[in-house]
């Protein structure tokens, strides 16, 4: 609006400084004496300037308005030249201001639709430079979470393929270390489970990073241990959870923590620690809890792995070693033995007339005398070898690095005790013996198979000598 306003005041001004020069150069009686060509210049100009004026007025908006003035104009120059032949030109001037006033209006209806979709554009364009200059500032935070993302899957390839727990928990602390780095030190602790105390399992140190000498964990492990769930501390010397003057004696600043959960159970957890202070945020935060939702859950398998491989090799009745453990570890004792070339010694223990208690008490009464001999042996042979069930009422002991004298000494011990400890089946006492079988390497054999056949020959001697008594080969 402000510019229509001024192209109207400038041509309005126009007009009245022309109009002032035609009075002062061309008064009424000299302009009728000019010659005709002059004349004719003169009414041609003020003609052309007429027809100007009502244009611009069409193109300012007010076309209408300065009609009027034209025809004021046409009228004025008529009546001071006394010829009315200006007034033929009306028509054409109300025609070039009117179809300049609707020309002008339509343009500037488009003109203003173009300013819209330009204003428009502008801004979209304006919303996609800033999107992507938030995408390029991001871009490293995202690389470096793609990256991370990445080491996790190695990760969780790594501790899935191993199912010792011992191999598991060394990986996961290193590999913590590895994932989410700024970090000095990197602990894990495990839950014992019947005293739900804290004890380290395996840590990891960079070089002249001091280590803990707490083996059950400090205030901060056992703050997780109480509440269970992650934490962070930026500054250990701010935050105000904690005292400060309660710290072990270390120079960490900053450290975060992440329980080792399955399912409601708290099996441990996993620390990261470092010698500046702000080191941590909540993504790695995050990120560690990530960690040890994967530690757990392989922590837990190999747990479970390690319980079934003990269920397999271990007697249900009993709790002693099963007959195929027994032949794996006597093989893996021989060698070494012949590796080290230290002696070894192999008993095989048979219950006298065990199939008497069976049919006289019944076989859960069996049950109770294979149990109570058994647990027997544990306490006085468990610290010498390893006791196995062979099969039915016999019994073996390996017993690596002990010679035929001391395995001798050893099963006399055990035969005594066996024939002075009481039975109570069905409330009544009675009195268990056993015939024994004594073979040693090198002498008895060399191999499994020769050791095993001396060692059953001696025990078939004992029996066929009267039982309750020890044999050698």
């Amino acid at each position: 609006m402000n510019k229509r306003r001024d192209f109207l005041l400038f041509a309005i001004g126009l007009w009245v400084v022309l109009s002032i020069a035609l009075f002062i150069f061309f008064p009424p009686g000299r302009l009728l004496d000019i010659p005709s060509r002059s004349h004719f210049l003169v009414i041609t100009s003020f003609f052309c300037f007429s027809a100007i004026f009502s244009m611009l007025g069409g193109y300012l908006g007010y076309g209408w308005g300065l009609l009027g003035g034209s025809v004021f104009i046409v009228s004025f120059f008529a009546l001071r030249f006394t010829s009315f032949s200006f007034l033929s030109s009306l028509p054409i001037l109300m025609a070039a201001g009117t179809l300049t006033h609707f020309a002008v209006r339509s343009l500037n209806g488009k003109i203003k639709q173009t300013e819209i979709s330009l204003e428009r554009l502008e801004t979209e364009e304006n919303l996609l430079t800033e999107k992507e200059q938030k995408e390029k500032s991001h871009r490293p935070t995202l690389k470096r979470k793609l990256g991370r993302y990445a080491s996790l899957s190695e990760f969780m390839n790594l501790l899935s393929a191993s199912l010792v727990l011992k191999e598991v928990i060394q990986s996961a602390v290193r590999e913590a270390y590895e994932v989410i780095g700024k970090s000095g030190g990197s602990l894990l602790f495990l839950v014992d489970e019947e005293e739900g105390n804290l004890s380290l399992a395996s840590s990891f140190f960079v070089k002249d990073f001091p280590r803990t000498r707490s083996k059950k964990g400090d205030f901060f492990d056992q703050w997780v241990l109480k509440h269970r769930r992650p934490l962070l501390v930026r500054d250990v010397r701010k935050d105000f959870r904690f005292n400060p003057d309660e710290m072990e004696k270390r120079d960490i600043r900053s450290l975060m923590a992440t329980p080792l959960m399955s399912g409601a159970r708290m099996r441990g957890l996993l620390r990261l620690e470092s010698l500046a202070r702000d080191s941590y945020t909540s993504d790695d935060l995050r990120l560690l809890s990530i960690v040890g939702d994967l530690v757990a859950s392989s922590v837990e398998n190999a747990r479970l792995a390690q319980r079934t491989e003990e269920l397999a090799r271990v007697d249900e009745l009993t709790s002693l070693y099963v007959h195929r453990y027994f032949q794996e570890r006597l093989q893996e004792e021989l060698l070494r033995s012949q590796r080290n070339r230290t002696p070894l010694s192999l008993l095989m223990l048979d219950i006298d007339h065990f199939k008497t208690y069976n049919d006289r008490y019944g076989h859960i009464a069996g049950d109770l005398v294979l149990k109570q001999v058994a647990q027997t042996l544990k306490e006085t042979s468990s610290a010498e070898g390893t006791i196995c069930r062979y099969g039915g009422e016999e019994f073996s002991i390996i017993l690596p690095e002990r010679t035929k004298e001391e395995a001798f000494a050893l099963s006399e011990a055990i035969r005594q005790r066996i024939e002075k400890e009481p039975f109570f089946l069905r409330r009544e006492k009675t009195h268990v013996t056993l015939s024994i079988g004594v073979a040693s390497f090198p002498e008895d054999g060399l191999v499994k198979e020769v050791l095993l056949k001396q060692v059953d020959g001696a025990l078939y001697r004992a029996k066929r000598e009267g039982r309750n008594r020890v044999c050698g080969s």
